[in-house]
């Protein structure tokens, strides 16, 4: 036992005084190594062979064969002196298997960090296989390993090769700001260096609050990789923020670490991302995410600018509402000024009038006083002859009578205007009402359009169609009308089963459905959650209502017979027909405002079947001619500008605009849909008959998609494509 004692010690001391060097790199790839390693002679050890541990005195046969090393690497190769001994740096005479196999890179059983290079002792029972001892480490051990060897799939940290030229530790959250502060401590658990204002702020985050903090005077002298870099430059996982980033699941979409695996994804078909990255960042995949990013980008920099005019919009129109309230208010105000003079004016005239019929009544009734009292005074004087008296009482008599009947006169003017004040009854209910002197009322959308990609430049990748039967269709479908309800989602004409349908692009599924009874053509949308269907069977433009992503009937327009196409703008219907063929303006309540039918004397269409306006300047009506092969432009008036032909457009069916100054038309009998140039009318074939275009009949898009949606003749599906 002394003997055994003395040759660990022997050995513990070779240990501690090579773990300093540098270990030969070249390890690695001395496969096959499954014994003891034996620090004096190139012994190799296989099944059956022999161990000779120079001062151990034990040895261990078998019947097999003993082989010398000589592999790469070994026997009187580098690193060994002339007996096949290994003197490489950081070599000593300890025995480093575990079970006969070297573990993490040729170490033993021991605790091993392989994020940091650390190998830790700490009284660990080990085993060699060959020896047949076991030996207890007394000693807690914890070297700084690292320089050793690289862990495959790990990059180099530049910082290791430095050594101790710059020993300098620098704050790692700062360094990934661009900033180079010195680390004043260190968190354990996140394994990140850390400058004083760092740490602080890592102790007051509720998150971090409890984490292991070493200061300067105790964290470790060497600057070990990051924690990316640790790991093959992944992050760490949300789920579990001390594991990194290690699988993904291609059936749910997810990344995460070994835990969220064993937790979450145990039945899934997981990718090792150390596995599969290396092709994943060649393949087209990858190749196409930039650019899909690019795209986004600049339809989130297209929305960025549409919220700015919004704003702008909003502005404006407050200022508008707001001055029109205001001069309401004046004009009240004026209103209600004139009308209080004229009454006040009234006022004072009846007063007037009433003063001055009063005044003379009392001059009258004060003269008569007077005379009265004259003549009673000469009747009683005694100084007045008798004679006179008698004249006096004469006249007297006479006079008094006259008084008598004036008084009866002024007892009917005794009298004056009772006037009084009663208010407008309907200026009084003003004053109760809640609405006031007005309200505010929504009366639309300010909306900008989502920008649409230049579609000549897309290239088109073919998605799964999208099935648009549902249980109550009694045949198979056949989508004559498409069109854009709100992003992500069209309303549909299904002329077989006589209904319309809403459909939601992105889930894939009819979210409703409304029966009409009757079949129907060509369908457009309104302003204010509203669209309109045509009914040619029945001469009737009926009006459906998508609010909350319902449909529900709203009114019906009567027509003349054989309507088709229809499309909106600016409160104003455009609607085809193939008898009689002519195009019809109408306001939203069928009064019909122009008739579209010649052109200098011409009749320019043979059969007309569907229709838009584009909003380019000037506005222009574009109407597709089946039997003429053509796509007619033409001003709001009826002027014809151009007739629209290519040799690849066959029976054009549905014609939409798309974006600035393009339109998509798709060709019944030519199974494709071809792009038109408004610019100079040029069309282009974009999608084709080997892309599963088997008649098609009607066609939408949507910027928000980027999708282009084309129903087809007597078919459950809508094709869908995408542009990449």
């Amino acid at each position: 036992m002394d003997r055994q004692r003395e040759r660990d010690e022997e050995k513990d001391r070779g240990t501690e005084k090579g773990s300093d060097g540098q270990m030969d790199r070249d390890m690695e790839k001395r496969e096959g190594w499954k014994g003891e390693k034996d620090g004096e002679k190139a012994v190799r050890l296989e099944k059956g062979g022999e161990v000779e541990n120079e001062g151990g005195g034990e040895k261990e046969k078998d019947a097999e064969i003993e082989r010398d090393r000589k592999g790469e690497g070994w026997g009187k190769g580098e690193g060994c002196d002339g007996e096949g001994k290994r003197k490489g740096e950081g070599w000593g005479k300890r025995e480093g298997s575990r079970k006969g196999e070297r573990f993490e890179n040729g170490w033993a059983k021991g605790e091993f960090d392989g994020e940091r290079g650390i190998y830790r002792e700490k009284g660990i029972m080990r085993k060699a296989r060959g020896i047949g001892k076991e030996r207890k480490m007394d000693r807690d051990i914890e070297k700084s390993l690292f320089p050793l060897m690289d862990v495959p799939g790990k990059k180099r940290d530049p910082y290791l090769d430095k050594g101790s030229a710059d020993s300098t530790v620098y704050c790692q959250p700062c360094g990934e700001g661009g900033k180079r502060s010195v680390a004043q401590g260190i968190c354990q658990t996140c394994e990140e260096y850390m400058c004083a204002p760092c740490v602080e702020y890592h102790k007051r985050l509720k998150m971090s609050r409890n984490h292991i903090l070493l200061s300067k005077d105790k964290m470790p002298s060497f600057y070990p990789s990051t924690k990316k870099s640790a790991i093959a430059d992944t992050d760490y996982c949300n789920n579990h923020p001390k594991e990194m980033i290690k699988f993904y699941c291609p059936t749910h979409g997810d990344l995460g670490c070994g835990d969220c695996v064993v937790l979450d994804h145990r039945s899934c078909k997981v990718d090792f991302i150390a596995d599969v990255a290396k092709e994943f960042v060649t393949a087209k995949e990858f190749r196409e995410l930039e650019p899909s990013i690019k795209r986004t980008e600049d339809l989130l920099s297209e929305f960025i600018s549409n919220v700015k005019e919004i704003f702008g919009d909003v502005k404006d129109q407050s200022k508008v509402q707001i001055d029109k309230l205001r001069k309401f208010r004046a004009e009240i105000n004026t209103y209600m000024d004139r009308r209080e003079k004229e009454l006040l004016d009234n006022i004072e005239r009846v007063k007037g009038e009433d003063d001055n019929m009063l005044t003379a009544l009392k001059t009258d009734c004060e003269l008569m006083k007077d005379g009265l009292e004259a003549m009673r005074t000469e009747l009683t004087s005694d100084d007045v002859p008798v004679n006179q008296r008698y004249v006096t009482a004469r006249r007297g008599q006479k006079e008094l009578r006259g008084i008598n009947e004036g008084i009866k006169m002024i007892a009917g003017r005794m009298k004056a205007r009772k006037f009084q004040f009663t208010k407008d009854p309907d200026k009084e209910q003003l004053l109760g009402s809640k609405i006031g002197i007005g309200t505010l009322d929504v009366a639309g959308e300010i909306q900008k359009n989502i920008p649409a990609p230049d579609l000549s430049t897309a290239t088109w990748k073919n998605e799964a169609d999208i099935n648009v039967r549902v249980s109550q269709d009694q045949a198979t479908c056949f989508i004559t009308g498409l069109a854009l309800v709100s992003p992500g989602f069209f309303i549909l004409t299904d002329f077989h089963n006589n209904c319309a349908k809403l459909v939601d692009v992105t889930s894939r599924t009819v979210t409703s459905r409304i029966e009409l009874n009757v079949r129907p053509w060509d369908v457009c949308v309104l302003d204010a959650d509203q669209a309109a269907v045509t009914l040619p069977y029945i001469s009737i433009i009926q009006l459906l209502s998508t609010k909350g992503g319902q449909l529900s009937r709203g009114k019906k327009i009567k027509v003349a017979n054989e309507c088709r196409g229809i499309a909106y703008y600016n409160n104003r219907l455009y609607v085809s027909y193939v008898s009689n063929p002519r195009i019809e303006v109408m306001t939203l309540d069928g009064n019909i405002i122009s008739t579209i039918q010649t052109d200098d004397g011409r009749q320019p269409f043979k059969k007309p079947l569907n229709l838009t306006v584009t909003t380019s300047t000037p506005l222009t009506l574009y109407v597709s001619d089946c039997n003429a092969h053509t796509v007619l432009q033409l001003s709001l008036e009826g002027k014809v500008l151009r007739e629209n032909r290519n040799k690849k457009l066959e029976y054009p069916m549905s014609v939409v605009q798309v974006g600035p100054g393009q339109l998509l038309v798709c060709g019944r009998d030519s199974l494709n849909v071809m792009l038109l140039t408004e610019k100079d009318g040029k069309m282009a074939e974009i999608l084709e008959q080997k892309e599963g275009l088997i008649h098609p009949f009607s066609v939408s898009f949507c910027p928000h998609e980027r999708a282009i949606v084309v129903g087809i003749l007597n078919s459950d599906s809508l094709k869908v494509f995408k542009a990449i």
